[in-house]
């Protein structure tokens, strides 16, 4: 049977599936039907049940699908790590790639299983015999009284430092090591300068590396100010490595749109103000302190201007990434809080008994957890509030105050609003027994006449 028969074969049995599915289902409900009516519900109650039959249905099936999707991304990414493995193991053990041809995604994820455990095996093998080979050298430079040679990995370590940088030696010393063959002197002094120039090496290496990740952040500001796309990716598709003619192009490029920006400004402005006022919501800025920024109602569109709200801008957005751990945690401590107040809503609820079946204990086992989390997670902020301030040496303020006295003042508010809600319903209780709330234990007059 070909691909094509094969898969129409597949979906006229899924098919036939379905609809035995759906055949069954509405059997089911039928015989639900059945029994509502011999219960005698009215129409609107069978509406409500019929309502929750669809809504756990619904559930059902958005669960499977959940874990049927988390469970092909998890396959597609293993797919992906399989295929960066495999090519980082040929690259190093300098044999070509094995082409991969799979007509399904399981099928992919096992061939690259297949071939990465042999590449795995190839460098075990390898390893081995370099470790054999390794090891009569040491016997004869035992023999032979002589160090163990290991200059050249050394050397090529160097090289491909300085070739993926383009770095062009500059003493007598780096110069000799790019020009000398294997015949390269064994002294412990020649060691010694490797070692060094290594190490001097990777500190520039590293310096390039931070050099570029800035230069990047600030071209990539730029990108998003001027709503640039396609040349943003073309960009990026180019200049993936980090060495000095990737430093320079990056340098141009900015030089370049530099030139836009001051072109475009009263269009740039606006952005930088939209993204001031977007980052003040993220970061619970409160409005006093956003009316000390002096260009707050300016309505100019001068350079000055511009650099301010640049200037402005960077620092909010520093002061974020700082305590961007801080507010996901408040917004998870937001969750929970709102999920509390739902517990104590539903538990005040004279219904809560009728048609609730095995959600009571779940409802109580989900609120024991959450008398748990809850204290655990405002500690836990609390915590992560003192390092920051102790670090910053400045105070952390939530929509300009403490934020752990507005937790306190948010459960003393709480708990006053429970002791008052109380009041309220033993003062109606008394009401309704014909007592007075002002009196208590006496009766009414009307009460006591007709008692």
């Amino acid at each position: 049977m070909d691909l094509k028969n094969q898969s129409q074969s597949g979906e006229t049995s899924l098919e036939e599936i379905e609809n035995e599915g759906i055949k069954n289902v509405k059997i089911s409900l039928q015989k639900l039907y059945t029994i509502w009516n011999d219960f005698g519900i009215d129409i609107n109650q069978k509406s409500n049940r019929a309502k929750v039959v669809w809504v756990h249905v619904q559930n059902l099936i958005q669960d499977i699908l959940k874990e049927e999707t988390d469970f092909y991304k998890k396959v597609l990414k293993r797919v992906e790590n399989y295929k960066i493995k495999i090519q980082e193991l040929s690259t190093t053990l300098s044999v070509l790639p094995k082409e991969i041809t799979a007509e399904s995604l399981i099928e992919e994820d096992e061939l690259l299983q297949q071939e990465l455990d042999n590449l795995y095996q190839l460098k075990n093998k390898q390893i081995k015999a370099y470790q054999d080979l390794k090891n009569v050298e040491l016997k004869y430079c035992h023999i032979l009284n002589f160090p163990e040679h290991q200059l050249s990995s050394a050397k090529r370590e160097l090289i491909s430092i300085w070739e993926s940088t383009e770095y062009t030696p500059e003493t007598p010393f780096e110069r000799e090591i790019l020009s000398t063959g294997q015949n390269f002197s064994l002294s412990d002094e020649t060691f010694q300068k490797i070692e060094k120039t290594i190490n001097e090496a990777e500190i520039k290496k590293a310096e390039l590396e931070e050099q570029k990740k800035t230069l990047m952040k600030k071209l990539t500001v730029l990108w998003e100010r001027l709503q640039v796309e396609g040349e943003k990716t073309e960009f990026l598709k180019k200049h993936q490595a980090c060495n000095a003619s990737t430093i320079k192009s990056i340098q141009q490029e900015i030089e370049r749109y530099e030139k836009i920006k001051k072109e475009n400004i009263e269009r740039f402005i606006i952005s930088l103000q939209q993204e001031l006022h977007q980052l003040w919501n993220k970061c619970h800025v409160a409005e006093s302190i956003r009316q000390q920024f002096k260009y707050y109602f300016c309505s100019e569109r001068t350079d000055e201007v511009l650099q301010t709200y640049e200037a402005e801008v960077e620092k909010w957005r520093n002061y974020y990434e700082d305590v961007e751990h801080i507010f996901k945690k408040i917004n998870k401590r937001d969750e929970l809080w709102s999920l509390m107040l739902d517990f104590e809503k539903k538990a005040a609820d004279p219904n809560r008994f009728k048609n609730r079946k095995g959600n009571l204990l779940q409802e109580e086992k989900q609120r024991k957890k959450l008398q748990k989390d809850l204290p655990a997670l405002e500690t836990n902020i609390f915590k992560d509030i003192e390092a920051y301030e102790v670090a910053k040496q400045c105070p952390f303020l939530y929509d300009g105050e403490d934020y752990r006295i507005f937790v306190t003042n948010q459960w003393t508010e709480r708990t006053n609003q429970k002791e008052n809600y109380k009041q309220e319903k033993y003062k109606q209780h008394l009401f309704e027994l014909g007592l007075n709330p002002g009196m208590s234990g006496k009766l009414s007059p009307s009460v006591a006449q007709n008692a």
